[in-house]
């Protein structure tokens, strides 16, 4: 990701980043609180260093093929909450998404929508 990011940055002149947001799906296969503990050695003497790094969780999300209705049960739980079939597919949870990056600096552009190139 650090990769991606520096890319990212070159490709839009940034110098500098102040943000980094991301969404981790609990199912996704990512732990929340260990890419939080390695970002900063990760990023160390990169131009990401100094930037801090914000992590938006992502529910589980399941549509039950028997009776249609979305719900959100525990990871280890894919079930219908609403009728408790298992027949279930995982609409939501599985996202490792760069989300957004804010920067200072001179010639600062927003980038695009969508154009943040990792998931």
């Amino acid at each position: 990701m650090v990769e991606q990011i520096k890319a990212l940055m070159q490709e839009h002149g940034i110098e500098k980043l102040d943000l980094v947001t991301v969404t981790i799906g609990f199912l996704s296969g990512v732990d929340p609180e260990a890419f939080e503990f390695a970002y900063p050695i990760a990023t160390e003497n990169t131009v990401l260093a100094g930037s801090i790094l914000q992590i938006q969780t992502q529910e589980v999300e399941v549509l039950c093929r028997d009776c249609g209705v979305r719900t959100s049960p525990e990871p280890q739980y894919l079930r219908c909450l609403a009728c408790g079939s298992n027949a279930v597919e995982i609409t939501a949870g599985r996202d490792f998404v760069l989300q957004s990056l804010e920067y200072t600096g001179s010639g600062s552009k927003a980038l695009p929508e969508n154009d943040s190139g990792v998931t």
